[in-house]
């Protein structure tokens, strides 16, 4: 008897110790929470450069919006991108005469559309790699065909400092300055659903890549 309300006691102080730390939370976002947020956003100091490098991916085009005035402030003389991956399994069962463009192709056309020449667009197959590890060493692989020396990688806000840690894994010979997208969305993240599930899911993607880093 004495055992199960020692158990009892114990329990009612951990949900007693998650209520108030949920109120601490709802009462103080900006100091303890904030934080996680500005983390993952990284702005470095950009030099002139050969290229600036697009990442796929996002549903907003705040990426494209800021490659486009890096590349007219003249930052750069080229912005690169991938293809985006295609699935071979699904492309081999599409009927005759089937037409499927990648993210890469929707990225051309918006830039095109913000006044930057097809000649200063270089798209680079990246139809095998699945993740952005996978893209960022694509586009390494053509950076040094190029003879290529310094770019610079955009990217979302969340999402930069994952790009940052994984450029340096795959391409640490070829120098470059980061840049997350400008989102005021990241100053309260906690406050939208979808910077909430971005902000976590960064986290989560983090973790993996440490994993992979550790393990070589």
């Amino acid at each position: 008897m004495n055992s199960l309300l020692k158990d009892e006691s114990g329990r009612g102080k951990k949900y007693l110790f998650v209520i108030l730390l949920l109120i601490v939370l709802y009462l103080f976002p900006e100091h303890l929470v904030a934080p996680f947020g500005k983390f993952l956003r990284v702005q470095e100091h950009l030099d002139k450069s050969d290229a600036i490098i697009v990442l796929l991916g996002a549903d907003t085009p705040d990426r494209i919006f800021a490659a486009e005035e890096l590349y007219h402030r003249g930052l750069a003389p080229k912005i690169m991108f991938g293809t985006g991956f295609v699935d071979k399994e699904y492309e081999s069962r599409a009927p005759k005469g089937f037409q499927w463009e990648g993210s890469g192709y929707g990225v051309k056309r918006a830039l095109l559309s913000l006044n930057v020449p097809e000649s200063d667009l270089i798209m680079v197959d990246s139809s095998n790699a699945f993740d952005t590890s996978g893209e960022l060493s694509v586009i390494a692989e053509d950076v040094r065909r190029l003879g290529m020396h310094h770019v610079i990688l955009v990217t979302s806000a969340t999402h930069s400092r994952r790009t940052k840690i994984i450029w340096h894994r795959v391409a640490a010979d070829i120098f470059a300055g980061t840049w997350g997208a400008p989102d005021s969305r990241l100053d309260n993240w906690w406050q939208y659903g979808r910077s909430v599930r971005s902000v976590c899911y960064e986290y989560a993607a983090l973790f993996k890549e440490l994993v992979r880093t550790v393990i070589g």
